[in-house]
């Protein structure tokens, strides 16, 4: 039971109350209620929440002038904040564990091995690591006879009785196998001689604020302090360039009973064979596939750790990094992240800075997508100086000799400073190479529409408020390859196929991209003497069958442009070689952008569709905003101080829910 107030205290209450109404009586004959409900929307959508008291207080003075408010609002994180979460919805750019990032060289697992003594030590690998023995080349540097433990590929429950007896590791082979490592994740100067920062809860959040590695990461089994980690001899290789392996021509040994693989196959001595000679880069897939040399870096640096058996998805990096509202005795939950979601999180995060950076700057809002520059955090400089490179290059690009990526990002251009643990320092990079622009080659754009299709069409919604709509012919049975002209698809596929293949060579679900030297619009080494012979080796994943023939072999995303009755698809090989930057540069010269920004921000704030009442709202807007050069800021102030703006935000919530018209 809530203690009654005692008769001072009550009186005291009443008091000041008397007063305040009483101080307030003439300032509120000043404003109307229409006024009040105004304030309130601004305050809304420019703060990000209700007036506190102080500020209607200063509101209702006769000197506040609101359009002076408003100019001082739309300059702020929160007035910058509220546009970006219109485009970040319009283009959902969030993602969630559906939608993992798993490049193989990034995730480390980690298995227990025991030793003589009889205790257990973590030992840490990567799928896919080159080594110079058969039996666990391009898997954990145990087998699985030797551990006495078999796991599957995904999980951290022995497969079943038949192999889950474990073995003693002699210290020797131990020490053999393996090398003890101060990683990056407990050590701040992990890439000194001798790290001696360790992180510390205590010191930590005036070091890198925000970063908190889950216990699993900072304690063994037994609850004891880790200080350090035993890894893979050739994972902790901390090499720049590696020189290609070529093993002996020993086969591995049978898969059966215990003496089955974990997980991985051998490497490929043919592909290291190919490539001899030459130094491979230990930031990509082809060097820590075909070298001993590659591993993970000084720290394991180029490696995310994972906190249980054998991690895929289940381990977790941090504690804190995510912080979601989820009320108010406990106002934000803190969880940790596993590696996909940890990276899917600064994915995401890299765009919302961006689209901040261009709002709150005024900046011409094409850069969004024709832009050079982005904003970073440690997470992603780490990402960008080598974890992107890590899908590249497999067996098939290097049968194209791809074999060391040309990036979207060029990692010469990550800050030096930043390291993994900034999770809350963000720095601009202001060019990130010349195949960057604005959001269509961010990994959050390239990764949540993963096909070329996708990719163009979520563009051509969201920056052109077009959509496409199928014309009403019947379909027919048909054997036409090409959508462009095919009956009943060409009413769509005849503008979709042109836009499209602006990704024609960014890889689909990756970020990869193909360079226009290994990777010609017709590649004479992929034709095929009829449409039915299978393509060379290596091809298909690169060049569409169906559009291979004796005389040509098209990159996929161009097709038959040669015999296409439909001109417009006669771009479609200028447009892949313009790539994402030829797209943006084409949807930012299109007479649709402006139209649709304002389309598309003026709905969001006045919380409905703009309908004929609002043609010369509409036309106010579009003006304004190409007088300003397309800075939105101008056009931002128009629509707050619009007769629109007012009567969306002039409802009572009697009249709300009564379901009256705005």
């Amino acid at each position: 039971m809530r203690r009654p107030k005692d008769s001072a205290t009550k009186a005291s209450a009443l008091a000041l109350a008397l007063s305040a109404l009483s101080a307030s009586t003439a300032a509120h004959a000043q404003r109307t209620l229409d006024e009040y409900r105004f304030f309130r929307a601004l305050s809304i959508d420019l703060v990000g929440r209700i007036p506190t008291r102080a500020e209607i207080a200063a509101f209702e003075q006769p000197a506040f002038n609101v359009e002076t408010w408003i100019d001082a609002q739309l300059a702020t994180p929160e007035a910058a904040e509220r546009v970006r979460r219109v485009y970040m919805d319009r283009l959902r750019l969030e993602l969630n564990s559906t939608v993992p990032i798993r490049p193989r060289g990034t995730i480390l697992r980690r298995i227990p091995v025991t030793r003589a003594n009889g205790t257990r030590v973590w030992v840490y690998y990567r799928s896919g690591q080159r080594r110079a023995d058969v039996n666990t080349d391009g898997t954990m540097c145990f087998t699985p006879d030797e551990l006495g433990v078999q796991y599957p590929a995904n999980g951290d429950v022995p497969m079943g009785s038949t192999c889950n007896t474990p073995r003693p590791i002699t210290d020797a082979m131990l020490n053999a196998r393996t090398v003890v490592v101060k990683p990056w994740w407990l050590y701040r100067d992990y890439r000194a001689a001798n790290p001696t920062q360790r992180y510390n809860p205590a010191t930590w959040g005036a070091i890198a604020p925000g970063y908190d590695p889950t216990d699993g990461m900072l304690r063994d089994e037994a609850g004891n302090e880790v200080t350090e980690v035993r890894v893979c001899r050739e994972e902790a290789q901390t090499d720049a360039q590696g020189a290609p392996f070529v093993r002996s021509t020993a086969v591995p040994a049978p898969l059966t009973g215990c003496s089955r693989r974990l997980v991985g196959v051998p490497n490929t001595n043919a592909d290291a064979m190919s490539l001899a000679g030459q130094m491979l880069s230990c930031d990509s897939q082809t060097g820590f596939n075909l070298s001993t040399d590659c591993g993970c870096g000084p720290g394991l640096e180029r490696c995310l750790p994972g906190a249980a058996v054998n991690n895929l998805t289940a381990g977790a990096l941090v504690d804190s990094a995510l912080r979601a509202p989820i009320g108010i005795e406990n106002a934000f939950e803190s969880r940790g992240i596993n590696p996909s979601d940890w990276m899917l999180l600064w994915f995401s995060q890299e765009a919302s800075h961006f689209i901040d950076a261009v709002f709150q700057a005024d900046r011409d809002v094409r850069d969004l997508v024709r832009a050079p520059d982005t904003y970073i955090n440690g997470p992603l400089a780490t990402f960008y100086r080598s974890e992107q490179q890590q899908s590249c290059c497999t067996t098939n690009h290097l049968k194209f000799g791809y074999s060391r990526a040309t990036n979207l990002f060029d990692p010469a251009n990550v800050p030096a400073p930043l390291l993994a643990h900034d999770v809350e320092r963000w720095a601009r990079v202001p060019n990130r190479g010349p195949l960057a622009s604005g959001l269509l080659t961010m990994p959050i754009f390239l990764t949540k529409y993963g096909t070329r299709r996708a990719r163009a069409h979520v563009l051509y919604q969201a920056f052109m408020c077009k959509e496409f709509v199928a014309p009403n012919v019947a379909l027919m049975p048909s054997t036409q390859p090409d959508l462009s002209i095919r009956t009943g698809c060409s009413g769509c596929h005849a503008t979709l196929e042109p836009m499209s293949a602006f990704f024609t060579r960014v890889s689909e679900s990756d970020w990869t991209y193909l360079p226009p030297a290994q990777f010609p619009i017709d590649a004479a080494r992929c034709r095929t003497a009829t449409p039915l012979d299978a393509m060379p080796s290596g091809c298909a994943p690169f060049y569409d069958p169906a559009f291979t023939s004796a005389g040509r072999s098209l990159l996929r995303g161009i097709y038959n442009t040669t015999n296409a009755t439909n001109i417009t698809m006669a771009a479609a090989p200028a447009n892949a070689d313009a790539g994402p930057r030829g797209m943006g540069n084409f949807i930012a010269g299109r007479a649709e952008f402006a139209p649709c920004f304002v389309e598309t921000v003026a709905e969001s704030f006045l919380g409905r569709e703009l309908n004929e009442e609002d043609a010369a709202l509409r036309t106010q807007l579009q003006s304004t905003l190409t007088t300003a050069t397309y800075r939105p800021r101008a056009m931002l102030r128009q629509l707050l101080l619009s007769a629109a703006y007012r009567r969306a935000n002039n409802l009572s919530s009697t009249a709300w829910r009564e379901g009256a018209a705005r």
